[in-house]
């Protein structure tokens, strides 16, 4: 895959918090500008549904929202860990080094997760050539950089 510039969609600072169920028009995401999704990989399907997305942070967490306007949809896996890129799915990629690898967030419809970071992402026969599924290693690199994240 090409190597591109990249792209810099800066988050706003939330304050207070979102609640978990508060949706696209709630009033906490109402300042947060959306981003449409205009990036895909190569190697996926040519369909494209209208995404966006709306990111925001605060000194402990990173918040997202997507909205997929899609009538195809596929839903199967519903467990942490499940290959969700099999169903419908969004992802976000966060780095929070440039000389550092990159932790991937793969989110199907149905809200469940497939989490890794990943150091070398050339695709191989097996999938991707140096990939951490996101266990106890990957929480420890997570807090590690929330931590120096917080810090800056």
């Amino acid at each position: 895959m090409p190597q591109s510039d990249p792209f810099i969609y800066p988050l706003r600072l939330m304050h207070p918090a979102p609640a978990i169920d508060d949706g696209w028009e709630d009033a906490s995401w109402q300042p947060v500008p959306a981003l449409s999704v205009a990036h895909f990989r190569p190697e996926s399907s040519a369909h494209r549904p209208r995404t966006r997305v709306k990111l925001a942070w605060d000194a402990h967490h990173i918040y997202g929202l997507f909205k997929v306007e899609d009538r195809f949809i596929r839903c199967v896996h519903t467990t942490f860990q499940a290959p969700v890129y099999r169903d419908s799915c969004v992802e976000f990629f966060v780095q929070p080094r440039r000389d550092k690898g990159y932790f991937n967030f793969e989110f199907n419809c149905g809200g469940a997760l497939l989490a890794s970071y990943v150091t070398d992402p050339r695709r191989t026969p097996e999938g991707l050539a140096a990939r951490q599924a996101f266990d106890s290693v990957a929480a420890r690199l997570l807090k590690a950089f929330e931590i120096d994240l917080v810090a800056l």
